[in-house]
């Protein structure tokens, strides 16, 4: 990859990363913009700009198909895809953070509860639209396990109060189809046939929201593998990126599918435009940091964006079923939430996501070089 699409993907990874955690932040503490008196423009910008958290999601899942399916095509062509390589790759991604995270959460909850035991039974999920359920009741066992082995919305709900968690048994996969459906598709003669009814199969088996997703992935992974980028398709990407965020928030009535693909699609087109530059005109190694712990703050911020309100609730400060209208104040602790969280993900991700590839390289020496 160029420079410059390196630069790229880790600005865009710290910015979706940002996004789903602003906008959580604001679904917890601020009215719902319906419900906001006399809107400042302002207002407007800040709602707005807050409100695409799950298209982040998605844009996510677009980012993965590149660096990962990419690869996979790539190796896949020359002969050159371990299995047992890309398995420890993806499982030491995934898991660097992911354990970790899933403690956090209990403890987080665990604590949270006591403090504000309403906003962890559920009776608040009308006011909070980010909430759907108790998040006791996800606190179980047998939830924590189904977790660790991704299967939450598979088998089990997402555990506690994590709900971000879902993407990553979506993540995962797409992890394990993704190299299956590429080897059938690069194959020749009578083993390609095995394409067709292996792509029917799985739009068969897999959810609506999930198969949509693993289109998304792999239409990533193939544009990793074109440069037909310009300048001129940067631009035309950021103007479309921009027009689609504003048709999202028009609310026109369109197929669920049409609504949800209208930001990743933008994406596509504009990370389609980087992939044809050289170095760029925003290296800086202030992207590369700010990857360095995107994955830790999206797993780790929603357990932590409950918590504190949980401690506002505690002393008074903050009441699930009375949301505050946009305001200084109101403006001021939705930046105070969303700088401890990256703060505390940073933190954490020093000794978690930071340590990946120590992580990456002690699985392959027990596991790969005996064999």
């Amino acid at each position: 990859m160029s420079p410059a699409v390196v630069d790229f993907l880790n600005l865009s990874r710290f910015l979706a990363a940002l996004a789903v955690l602003i906008s959580h932040v604001r679904a917890f503490l601020l009215v719902d913009y319906g419900s906001v008196e006399d809107p400042h423009p302002l207002t407007s910008i800040l709602y707005f700009l807050s409100g695409f958290g799950p298209e982040a999601v998605l844009v996510f899942f677009v980012i993965s198909g590149y660096l990962v399916g990419g690869k996979v095509i790539q190796r896949m062509t020359v002969n050159k895809f371990n299995a047992m390589s890309y398995a420890i790759d993806r499982f030491s991604r995934l898991y660097s953070v992911y354990v970790f995270a899933l403690l956090f959460t209990l403890v987080c909850d665990t604590v949270g509860s006591k403090l504000t035991p309403a906003l962890y039974d559920g009776s608040y999920q009308s006011q909070l639209t980010t909430v759907n359920g108790s998040f006791v009741e996800r606190n179980s066992v047998s939830t924590f396990l189904g977790n660790l082995f991704m299967l939450q919305t598979i088998v089990v709900p997402t555990f506690g109060s994590n709900g971000p968690l879902w993407s990553l048994a979506f993540e995962t996969t797409y992890y394990i189809l993704g190299p299956v459906v590429i080897w059938a598709a690069i194959q020749e003669g009578s083993t390609r046939l095995v394409f067709v009814p292996l792509v029917f199969i799985i739009a068969w088996i897999l959810p609506p929201f999930m198969l949509f997703g693993f289109l998304l992935w792999f239409a990533g992974a193939l544009l990793a593998r074109v440069k037909i980028g310009s300048v001129l398709l940067v631009v035309v990407g950021l103007l479309l990126l921009l027009a689609m965020m504003l048709l999202n928030k028009l609310y026109v009535e369109l197929p669920w599918y049409l609504h949800k693909v209208l930001v990743p699609f933008g994406f596509f087109v504009l990370l389609a435009g980087v992939t044809g530059l050289g170095a760029g005109i925003w290296r800086s190694q202030m992207w590369r940091k700010l990857a360095e712990f995107s994955y830790s703050t999206y797993l780790l911020h929603y357990p932590l964006v409950v918590i504190l309100c949980a401690i506002l609730g505690f002393f008074g400060l903050y009441d699930p079923g009375e949301k505050m209208q946009p305001s200084g104040f109101s403006a001021i602790l939705v930046l105070i939430f969303t700088l401890v969280s990256l703060a505390t993900a940073w933190l954490l991700a020093r000794i978690t996501e930071g340590r990946t590839p120590e992580f990456r390289a002690f699985l392959k020496r027990r596991i790969v070089t005996p064999f």
